[in-house]
């Protein structure tokens, strides 16, 4: 049995598992370093998920490299092979490049695969006190600039299926 341990940061029960990540450490928002978040993502300190990905469990982590954060991707089975870099792209480019054999152009989303862009996780980064003192960060922008898909992932205003409209 899987002991369920408390996030500081938060009163929700890790790790949350949705749409195929589970939550492990949802990590400390950082106010005072501009690069830990843009206008519509928040990069936490401790941040940590797994995923299942081509087959595979991964996990992603964020950690503390001083004035701007430090990504790592990694295959559960293959803690020693890493990869790592200072944005969620770079990382996630990385991965992409070693597993694809047919050289085939796949457009990195590291953010996404962070699982950063999904409305819940958004949702809990926001409730943490820094959030309220991020620079870029603007929480009324997010909503206006994403819309939740079936998932609950957040997809940016540009890429609305015509359809919902």
């Amino acid at each position: 049995m899987v002991k369920k341990q408390q996030n500081p940061t938060t009163t929700a029960r890790l790790p949350l598992t949705q749409d195929g990540i589970a939550l492990h450490n949802l990590g400390r928002v950082i106010s005072d370093r501009p690069a830990y978040h843009t206008d519509s993502v928040i990069y936490p300190i401790g941040y940590k998920i797994s995923r299942v990905f081509n087959g595979m469990n991964y996990i992603c982590r964020i950690l503390d490299n001083g004035q701007l954060p430090l990504f790592e991707i990694y295959k559960e089975a293959s803690p020693n092979v890493r990869f790592m870099g200072s944005t969620a792209d770079d990382v996630h480019s990385e991965l992409l490049q070693a597993i694809d054999t047919n050289n085939s152009i796949i457009m990195p989303d590291g953010d996404r695969f962070f699982g950063l862009k999904n409305k819940n996780i958004l949702d809990l980064l926001n409730q943490q006190a820094n959030a309220k003192k991020l620079t870029k960060f603007n929480k009324v922008k997010k909503y206006e600039n994403f819309f939740f898909d079936d998932n609950d992932n957040a997809r940016f205003m540009s890429s609305v299926p015509d359809h919902l409209f």
